[in-house]
This record gives C-alpha cells, structure tokens and sequence, in this order.
C-alpha cells in the first residue's frame, strides 16, 4: 500500500508544500533581479578600467592600472619581457617617495626582493581621448620601477604595495594592501616542430616552428633563408608560434635556416643557427 492509497491528504499536503517552496524561491529571483542586472553591469563597467589579470585592483582607491612589457595575448602578466619595467598609473596624486617605501618587487623562487629605481610624472586629464582605454584618460600620476638587475627568465614575480601611504597633500589615508603576480618569458630558443631534419615531410602540410619566446615578425622574415627558393617567403607569426605558408615541390630536398642573429620580440638573440634539412613527400 503507497501513501496515496493509504492517506491521500497527506501525499496532497505534501505537493503543496514543495509547490509553496518553488513558488517562493522564483519569488525571491524576481524582487531581486535589479541587484543582479546592476551587478553584472557594474562588472561591465570595470572591465574597461581594470585589466583581466588584475581583478583584485578593484579593492583599491587610487591604483588604475600597472603595465609591464607583455605581448598582446599575454593579459600584462606572462609572457614578460625579463627586462621590463613597472609603470604604475594612479587616480590620484601621491606622496611619492613613501608610495616608493611602500613597494616591494620579489622574486617568488628566492622570496628575496628585487632593487629598484623609480621615476615619476603627473598630468593634467585629458578631456577627450578616443581609442583609448579609460584608464589612459583617468590617471594623474605615473611611478615607473626599475628593475636594477634584468630578471631571471621562466620565473614568477610578485609586486606588493604597503596598505598604507600619504596623499600628496599630506592627508594620512588607509588604503587595501595591493598584490599582483606575473612569470617572465623564458629565454630565446627553439622549442619543438612538426618539421624533422633529415625524415621525409608531408608536401601538403604547413611547417610549423615553435620558439620558447614571443616573435618577432621583422627578424624572422628578413632573416630566414629556405633552398631552393620558393619565391618571396611567406610567415605567419602567432605568439610563439612561426608558420611557413609557401607551397613546396614534390620530391624535393630543402634546406630551412634562422640564423643565430634573429631576435625576439625583446630583442635578444637567438645565438645558435637553427637549421632543417628535409626532404618532401611524392
């Protein structure tokens, strides 16, 4: 015997309820779905302000935003040029050298800290600043670190700001403790290929070089030699990766040189010659 059939108002009394319970949760969905609309634009709202890496400046009142020497793709924080330096862009005008007392630049594999120089500028706000990101247009003052020694390659940083330092005007203000990490790019080299010298490659198939930095487009193409030509060279270059498009002949030996002189994106050498020797399919 089922509970139906043995009390039907209790299995009724029981559907109400969960029927109240559902009714009363889409209740509270409706009453508050202008917090959630104007949360998600606020959201919105920041994006433009605040990069996807540094979420956590969101807490902090006078920090817009900090570049480092980053590729495009890299979001500020991997991928860094070992020798970069620290532009830290405020909202608003600072005691400079207690903001400087308050940084703090640390190697995470060492945990010891990195020395570092400073400069710093202020500007009026532009009225008008079309193609450009609102924290370009907002900030007021710019302290940019540098690093006195080139950091190690492939390694994690990590950037601290004390929670407490002076406006400019002498005004004492307590502000959020600031962290933010990034990796530096590891050093200029090959990394793998679809490409091996001396086995037989697909005649049909695009070659594929990847380094172990970001590229450099203009070092590449006035540096790469292929024999026998195959007319004006052509590369694709995404991220690390380089691509050669040109068409190759069928059953044919070639020879791929990137000469020890080409640079990466940073400007270092490559330092050894990098060479295929192949042969096409039928």
């Amino acid at each position: 015997m089922n509970l139906f059939t043995k009390d039907p108002k209790i299995f009724f009394e029981i559907i109400f309820s969960i029927i109240l319970v559902v009714l009363a949760a889409l209740l509270i969905l409706i009453l508050n779905r202008d917090y959630f609309y104007t949360l998600h634009r606020e959201t919105e709202k920041n994006e433009d302000v605040i990069p996807v890496a540094n979420k956590d400046i969101q807490d902090h009142t006078d920090i817009l935003y900090i570049k480092l020497d980053s590729p495009s793709y890299a979001m500020s924080n991997f991928d860094i040029n070992p020798a970069t330096t620290i532009e830290v862009y405020l909202a608003e005008l600072v005691d400079v050298k207690e903001f400087v007392q308050s940084f703090s630049l640390i190697n995470e594999q060492t945990n010891k800290k990195v020395d570092v120089g400073y400069m710093e500028e202020t500007r009026k706000l532009e009225e008008s600043g079309k193609g450009l990101h609102n924290w370009e247009k907002m900030w007021k003052q710019k302290i940019t670190f540098i690093p006195n020694v080139t950091l190690s390659d492939k390694s994690s940083y990590i950037i601290e700001i004390a929670p407490f330092y002076h406006s400019a005007d002498g005004a004492s203000e307590t502000r959020s403790a600031y962290k933010y990490e990034f990796t530096t790019t590891d050093r200029f080299g090959f990394l793998n290929s679809n490409l091996t010298s001396g086995k037989d490659f697909p005649v049909d198939e695009k070659i594929r070089i990847t380094f172990k930095s970001p590229l450099n487009y203009n070092s590449l193409i006035n540096n790469i030699d292929i024999e026998p030509s195959v007319g004006d060279i052509d590369l694709k270059i995404t991220d690390k990766i380089l691509q050669i498009n040109n068409i190759f002949a069928h059953n044919t030996l070639y020879k791929i040189t990137i000469p020890a002189s080409t640079i990466d994106l940073y400007n270092r050498i490559l330092g050894k010659d990098l060479i295929f020797e192949f042969k096409t399919t039928e």
